[in-house]
């Protein structure tokens, strides 16, 4: 028989040592990306108050989950990537958050889900998606945004930026005022106001975007000092933030009379029930007639500004 040469033998001697030494050393777990998470944030709805940009210096929270394939971000294998990371807009106009994180490993995907301004939502989750809790635009006209959840991304499928399309919780009310022309007399605009309004409630994004209005109605004012009326219609008082809903509610004026003769008298008019849906991300003008002459107030054209 013959006898294995030298070299296959040292051949055959090397392959069992890189055999043995595989066994005793552990391999490396396979590393994150080296990109890091950015953001391209915009403005889904366009409003009287917004043209699609969003806003430069408005930092944004966000939170989002980790899971494989074959799993959803709201399973119970998804684990928490972000949890309320707050995002701001650097100085070379990226949008990041803070401190920074990377994409994991490519089999893994994640789910964002995301709210303005930091801080004012309550929550974010699975289930219930974004939360503003217990909003007073009575008190506060903060302009509340929202994401619908942007799924399945994945550094190669995003570019390793997520796009997120803001929209807005709330809608938006302004008027326009005139009254019909009356002899020897003035008459100012002291106060305009909407009545029998909801004004507190609660939002949630999922699973369908929505407020559960306070049963509680109150007044939200737009207007009040001294402005003279004019028989042309004119924009007066402030373009205001207010909760969607069905609008019962009543638009109110009082105003002062000034007689060429001499006195004054104050009254205090009610229009009827508006009868129309508010709708979120919309912005609508409400254009009123003050008519003396009866002493009635009337709305003559809601305007939808469609966003």
């Amino acid at each position: 028989m013959k006898t294995l040469r030298p070299h296959i033998v040292l051949w055959l001697a090397g392959l069992t040592f890189l055999a043995g030494a595989g066994c005793a050393v552990e391999v490396p777990e396979t590393k994150v990306s080296e990109t890091a998470v950015t953001f391209d944030p915009v403005l889904y709805a366009v409003t009287k108050a917004s043209a699609g940009v969003f806003p430069e210096g408005l930092p944004f929270g966000v939170s989002a989950w980790e899971y494989g394939d074959g799993e959803t971000w709201s399973g119970e294998e998804a684990r928490p990537f972000l949890v309320n990371s707050e995002v701001i807009r650097r100085e070379d106009a990226v949008w990041s958050p803070q401190p920074e994180v990377q994409w994991p490993e490519r089999h893994q995907r994640l789910a964002f889900v995301a709210y303005a301004p930091y801080g004012m939502a309550n929550g974010v989750d699975p289930v219930n998606g974004v939360t503003f809790g217990q909003v007073d635009v009575t008190r506060d006209q903060t302009d509340l945004l929202y994401t619908d959840p942007a799924e399945d991304l994945t550094e190669s499928s995003s570019g390793g930026i997520v796009s997120l399309a803001f929209r807005h919780a709330l809608c938006q009310v302004s008027f326009r005022l005139r009254y019909s022309e009356m002899e020897d007399e003035t008459i100012t605009l002291l106060g305009l106001s909407l009545k029998d309004l909801g004004c507190t409630g609660t939002f949630r994004s999922l699973p369908t975007a929505g407020w559960t209005v306070d049963e509680s109605h109150g007044e939200l004012t737009f207007y009040e000092g001294n402005q003279k009326m004019s028989v042309n219609s004119e924009p007066v008082g402030e373009c205001l933030w207010v909760i969607p809903q069905n609008a019962v509610t009543r638009a109110q004026i009082r105003v002062l009379h000034q007689y060429s003769k001499g006195g004054s008298a104050e009254e205090t008019l009610t229009s009827d029930a508006l009868g129309i849906p508010l709708e979120p991300g919309r912005s609508y003008i409400i254009s009123l007639t003050y008519m003396p002459q009866t002493g009635t107030l009337k709305v003559d054209q809601l305007e939808d500004l469609q966003g």
